[in-house]
């Protein structure tokens, strides 16, 4: 070790100095090396900022049309119900009134088939009372 003239303590007391300074130094650089890296963190935050605020607007307005949509498409549905549903009551009376016209068919019917009946035993009482008739004016002409 070489003498120094200002003693062993004066020169440890040299070598904590520079040493304070070097430490000092390495912690700034640290720092700043940290406070660069915040600040391109920052510039990226920012660009990616920038980008979402331009995406924003188009967005509104596909959720503006989205929404518009669910509406139309759930007034389309009751709309289609209320429909099928004066379709189905139109229905009910059609068939009602068929039923109806049936039943009128089928008791006419029945009345036209009970005036056959009737009809056809009086063409055979007159068949057969015309052929009492006929042997009648054929024993007459025999006699």
């Amino acid at each position: 070790m070489p003498y120094s003239p200002r003693g062993p303590r004066k020169d440890a007391e040299s070598l904590k100095k520079p040493r304070g300074v070097v430490k000092y130094k390495l912690r700034k650089a640290a720092t700043m090396r940290r406070l660069e890296e915040t600040e391109a963190n920052l510039l990226r935050v920012l660009d990616l900022l920038t980008e979402i605020e331009s995406q924003l607007g188009p967005l509104q307005n596909q959720a503006l049309v989205a929404e518009q949509s669910l509406r139309l498409q759930a007034d389309l549905s009751s709309l289609e119900i209320n429909l099928i549903g004066h379709e189905l009551v139109l229905m009910t009376e059609a068939i009602t009134k068929a039923e109806s016209g049936l039943a009128l068919v089928l008791n006419k019917d029945a009345d036209l088939a009970v005036e056959e009946s009737v009809i056809e035993a009086q063409l055979e009482q007159s068949r057969l009372s015309g052929l009492g008739l006929d042997e009648e004016v054929n024993g007459r002409q025999s006699s």
